[in-house]
């Protein structure tokens, strides 16, 4: 099996789900944006230079989750409100994926 290349990945929290999920307020408006912004010169090593591979589109990434995928819902709900009192957040569960 040879590894699938995508251009990128994204997170979406569920609205007013905060007390079983973490914490996340999301932006209305991107409005000014560009305030926000900073900018670093390239460090060593430097970034790749972008792959010319195309997006390769998987249907799984919109299919309804099975039941199987449901029953375990309960069993990571309690594990998130177990990480929750441990401490985590939302910043800290994001900046996860930055180190991958």
């Amino acid at each position: 099996m040879s590894p699938q290349v995508v251009g990128g990945a994204g997170v979406q929290m569920r609205e007013k789900m905060d007390e079983v999920y973490f914490k996340y307020k999301l932006i209305d408006s991107n409005q000014d944006w560009n305030a926000r912004l900073f900018y670093a010169d390239n460090q060593c090593p430097q970034l790749s230079k972008p792959s010319m591979y195309a997006q390769v589109h998987n249907d799984d990434w919109n299919a309804e989750p099975s039941t199987e995928e449901c029953m375990q819902v309960p069993e990571l709900l309690r594990r998130i409100a177990e990480l929750k009192k441990a401490g985590l957040t939302a910043e800290r569960v994001a900046f996860s994926f930055l180190k991958a």
